[in-house]
């Protein structure tokens, strides 16, 4: 009798062990998504890697069959998750096909993406929410397919990738880019077979894959020499780390990892309009190098006593993680206007601000022109628009950061110098 007792006791305590963890040394991550984290107990792949390397990990997860961020923002058990704990990351995957419709993402993903950021957000404030980016269906979408229109892999991929990285930097959230680990391992080596049978749903490889990008994002390290292959072949799950830790960590200030200062600004005469673009951070110190007071302000406006170059500071803090980075530039500020540098010059430029396209009107020389995009900053040459001979053009400035830019129009003998400012359309 003592011994079943003794067993039972044992029993009990075994059951607890498996079920109870210390918010202090624990990574707690929740999966939320469909049937391409289902595939191959995807969650559990992702445990069994932090595992082998030593983390401490508590996984969950709300996973249903086809579901959508749309389904999940009312689905008792998802809600019921989201609240379970103090989660230190979400992982968010979208329905396989709905951020590559270009047409309908801004209604059937974007809004309820959105709901769930707050709600898993308005749980705990220090939460990050990770977006999951998939990958395109083997041949392209397969309902375009269905219907007899035209797709292809690659198409699809790059369709997914726009809408997650659209809704994750509108966000702030982080991503972790699966998709784009999963299309260099395609293109890389074809004899991974990367998909089940519906060319939909990942195979152990695809799978496997996602995984070690989800890793890689989560702690910010590599993934590759981690000893867990869930069954693959040691070499096989060696080069699928490879690739998932490159493409992860060769940019992760793309994927919104971590906490780094960065901002934009521009100036009219005297005053310098600065735009904050820093990731997963918390507080702001400026310094605007003129022995002025330090700013805490998010997107401050500063006003100079006199031109000059000044060095600009941004350092930045996160107070969930602790980590801190710090951005320092050098800036011109002149006494000119943003109207000022084209006045009696015989060039205009509109709109000023601009958005992706400026419009240069020329007036009284009709000789052919030669056009020039430089930064401000430092004079560097952008961009040349050789042989114009229209007495307006309009030019294509999408691909510029936001910021001051200098243009310069040349005729004949003869120079025209504008300014402008290029401002960030989302």
């Amino acid at each position: 009798m003592r011994n079943i007792i003794l067993s039972l006791q044992l029993i009990f305590m075994l059951t607890v062990s498996m079920n109870v963890y210390s918010d202090t040394d624990t990574t707690k991550v929740l999966f939320i998504g469909s049937d391409l984290i289902m595939y191959n107990n995807l969650p559990d792949i992702f445990k069994g890697l932090s595992v082998t390397a030593g983390k401490i990990v508590f996984i969950d997860q709300a996973v249903h069959t086809g579901f959508t961020f749309a389904n999940h923002v009312t689905d008792s058990t998802t809600i019921a998750k989201i609240n379970q704990t103090d989660w230190d990351f979400v992982i968010l995957q979208e329905q396989s096909q709905t951020p590559s419709y270009d047409s309908t993402r801004d209604s059937l993903m974007y809004p309820y993406a959105i709901i769930l950021d707050s709600m898993i957000k308005a749980n705990h404030a220090c939460t990050r929410p990770v977006f999951l980016m998939t990958w395109g269906n083997k041949k392209g979408d397969v309902d375009i397919l269905a219907q007899g229109g035209s797709d292809t892999y690659v198409a699809m991929q790059h369709r997914i990738r726009v809408g997650y990285m659209t809704i994750a930097d509108s966000l702030g959230d982080m991503v972790a880019p699966a998709g784009v680990a999963w299309r260099t391992t395609i293109i890389q080596d074809t004899s991974y077979i990367m998909y089940q049978a519906d060319n939909i749903n990942p195979s152990i490889f695809g799978s496997y894959l996602a995984a070690c990008a989800i890793y890689s994002t989560i702690y910010d390290e590599q993934v590759f020499g981690n000893t867990y292959y869930s069954g693959l072949m040691d070499l096989d799950a060696a080069n699928l780390q490879q690739i998932a830790s490159h493409t992860v960590l060769d940019t992760i200030s793309y994927w919104n990892i971590g906490t780094w200062a960065k901002f934009s600004y521009y100036s009219d005469q005297l005053n310098v309009y600065f735009e904050n673009k820093s990731c997963n951070a918390t507080s702001f110190t400026w310094n605007f190098g003129d022995l002025s007071v330090l700013s805490t302000e998010e997107n401050p406006v500063h006003s100079y006593a006199a031109p000059g170059i000044y060095i600009i500071s941004l350092a930045v803090a996160d107070s969930c993680t602790g980590q801190t980075d710090t951005m320092i530039i050098h800036i011109s500020v002149t006494s000119l206007g943003m109207n000022d540098l084209t006045k009696n010059t015989g060039i205009s430029i509109f709109p000023n601000p601009a958005g992706n396209l400026i419009t240069v009107k020329f007036s009284g020389d009709p000789a052919e022109k030669d056009i020039q995009i430089l930064d401000a900053v430092t004079g560097r040459l952008l961009k040349e628009y050789p042989g114009i001979n229209q007495d307006e053009q309009t030019l294509d400035i999408s691909n510029l950061a936001t910021g001051v830019y200098i243009l310069k129009v040349y005729c004949g003998e003869s120079a025209h110098i504008g300014k402008f400012i290029k401002m960030d359309e989302r």
